[in-house]
């Protein structure tokens, strides 16, 4: 039987090389991954702003409408005049 080669490990049927990492530049690693971090949130946020605002506009009665209803009391609601009264 032949012994795989230097630097590698063999699994059942197959030989993996295993990955030489080098030291490199880290501080340039590090540095790129930081930038492309902080890019993706940019259209991350402007997602969860656009997904916040329709669910609030499509809310029934809207916002502003509900503000004042809760600021007036439940008598100044738009279906008090439908209400049965005795």
């Amino acid at each position: 039987m032949a012994l795989p080669p230097e630097g590698a490990r063999r699994h059942p049927g197959v030989i993996v090389r295993r990955q030489k990492w080098t030291r490199g530049n880290a501080n340039a690693d590090m540095t790129a991954y930081l930038i492309r971090r902080l890019l993706f949130m940019i259209p991350t946020l402007l997602g969860i702003m656009l997904v916040a605002f329709v669910v609030v506009q499509f809310a029934p009665g809207g916002p502003v409408e509900r503000v004042i209803a809760q600021l007036s009391g439940p008598a100044a609601s738009p279906a008090a005049p439908l209400r049965w009264t005795r």
